[in-house]
């Protein structure tokens, strides 16, 4: 039995049970189009045969047929040439990845939903407690300093009002000059002593003044924080059935965490990485990609499978 006769015993049996192609799709959860192309031997419009094998198995469970020799057909006739050849990357198996039941998959998009609501928790609360809002402090204690150094400006100035004025006398004045500047300078020693000690006092009162708005400028350097690495995002959406696999911030082994899942059309997978992310898709065709919110373009045929790396974002 070859694919063409295979399709034709699924659309006998479909139409003498009475069923529409829609009606199957409902059952069933595959996809129209992989129906006809199932129905037709349309092996153009055909997934990766891993998906194909479980569609038919499924397909013939739902009218009855024997689905071990329906699936068993699938496997032989219908295979890749890359995977014959053994070039490229579709030359490694890809893991056999039982089909979800609707629960399980209703479990997961819950779960992915959660750590999707965690990572933004996460990042704004990096944001708060790293953003700029800590910048702005050293600004505000430059303000305290300037403040304290104009309070204390006038104490200081004080000393240099005096200024030095020199006479000529002359001769015949010298000695009676003399005697007057030593009555005088007796006479204001105890006040001059007085004045230097008052005087010293406001200076002593405003070096505490300066010198603790420095130790304010000097704290941030003490405490300065590193910003963690921005947290990149990858989002796989699926417009066709497609297995993926991927490994999230690979060492230089290229060993890291492994996600495999597999995807119906309409479904999605977010990724989540620091430093880097390799991405292995089944039906590179049946996907689209948003790296961060944008759209990631890259070529890919239906069924093709392919290889992504992705390097986080200086």
């Amino acid at each position: 039995m070859d694919l063409q006769e295979l399709g034709e015993v699924f659309r006998e049996e479909r139409e003498r049970q009475g069923l529409t192609i829609d009606e199957v799709v409902e059952r069933t959860k595959i996809s129209k189009i992989n129906i006809v192309a199932i129905e037709k031997a349309q092996t153009e419009f055909l997934p990766h045969p891993v998906y194909a094998k479980g569609f038919v198995r499924n397909y013939a469970r739902m009218l009855g047929l024997d689905a071990d020799e329906m699936s068993a057909v699938m496997e032989v006739e219908y295979t890749l040439p890359e995977l014959e050849n053994g070039d490229g990357c579709g030359a490694l198996n890809p893991p056999r990845i039982a089909v979800l039941n609707n629960e399980k998959k209703r479990t997961l998009r819950k779960v992915f939903l959660v750590v999707a609501v965690v990572v933004c928790l996460a990042a704004a609360g990096a944001y708060y407690f790293f953003g700029p809002k800590k910048a702005e402090q050293p600004v505000v204690a430059t303000v305290e300093e300037s403040l304290a150094v104009e309070q204390a400006a006038p104490d200081s100035v004080e000393p240099e009002a005096s200024e030095v004025v020199t006479e000529s006398v002359p001769a015949d004045q010298t000695e009676s000059a003399t005697e007057d500047v030593q009555a005088n300078a007796a006479a204001t020693a105890p006040a001059d002593a007085s004045g230097a000690e008052s005087a010293a006092e406001p200076v002593a009162d405003a070096t505490p003044e300066e010198s603790a708005p420095a130790e304010d400028v000097a704290a941030p350097e003490q405490t300065a924080t590193v910003l963690p690495i921005a947290q990149q995002v990858l989002e796989v959406r699926a417009t066709e059935t497609c297995w993926m696999r991927a490994v999230i911030d690979p060492d230089e082994n290229g060993e890291g965490k492994i996600i495999d899942a597999t995807l119906q059309a309409g479904d999605s997978q977010v990724l989540n990485f620091a430093t880097g992310l390799s991405l292995k898709l089944g039906n590179a065709g049946g996907v689209e990609l948003m790296l961060n919110g944008q759209k990631y373009d890259f070529s890919a045929k239906r069924g093709q499978v392919r290889t992504l790396d992705f390097r986080a974002e200086e």
